[in-house]
């Protein structure tokens, strides 16, 4: 896990320093073109600031009590990976897309940005994953172990993210990979056992869910 105390979003809800990487994070996530950069000191964090012409420390936002909170993960062994399993599905003929994503305890699904819809099944799929590690980091969980059938998703993460020629949606990814390598660590698999298959069936019916019950 990493050491970095300060945080520094220069592009978000509310640009500016804050001590607390869930807060930093919580200003990026969901912003199109969103950075954010990790200190391990204050004076680092504040040349930052100055160098991005940030000159006022935004005030931290206070806790709000959400309607829909999110299920802390409850596991007995903190250091081993939790099972994430997600799924996306595009629908060409409305032109939407919706993400599933389950674990023991821990279910969410929603509408798909249109930006990762222009790479249609496979753009689903990533925001899942891009959601299901958003969860992971808000639980707490140091490890998070992600299950998927997109092959193409499969080995744009198992690549760290890594390729030639990106999509706009691939490049937000990848940004967003390496911010949360700082804090977690990520790992993807191929479902192929019948009880991750199980899980995964969830996964896909909360999309199917939400292509029903959520107004885009």
């Amino acid at each position: 896990m990493s050491k970095n105390k300060y945080f520094v979003v220069v592009r978000g809800t509310k640009p500016g320093l804050y001590t607390s990487s869930q807060l930093a994070l919580k200003q990026t996530s969901g912003v199109k073109g969103s950075k954010l950069f990790a200190f391990k000191t204050s004076e680092e964090a504040e040349a930052c600031m100055i160098e991005h012409q940030l000159t006022k420390r935004e005030k931290q936002p206070k806790a709000v009590v959400k309607p829909k909170p999110i299920a802390k993960v409850k596991n007995s062994q903190p250091t081993a990976p939790v099972g994430w399993y997600v799924d996306g599905a595009y629908f060409p003929m409305s032109g939407q897309g919706y993400y599933g994503v389950v674990t023991t305890t821990v279910k969410d699904y929603g509408v798909v940005p249109p930006h990762y819809l222009a790479l249609q099944s496979y753009g689903a799929e990533l925001y899942a994953c891009k959601r299901a590690i958003e969860l992971a980091f808000a639980n707490d969980v140091s490890e998070v172990q992600l299950y998927s059938d997109n092959t193409s998703v499969i080995y744009f993460i198992k690549n760290q993210c890594v390729k030639p020629v990106y999509q706009e949606a691939e490049q937000e990814m990848k940004y967003f990979f390496d911010i949360m390598n700082q804090f977690i660590t990520i790992e993807i698999e191929h479902i192929t056992i019948a009880p991750a298959t199980a899980m995964h069936k969830k996964a896909h019916l909360l999309c199917q869910h939400g292509r029903l019950f959520l107004q885009v």
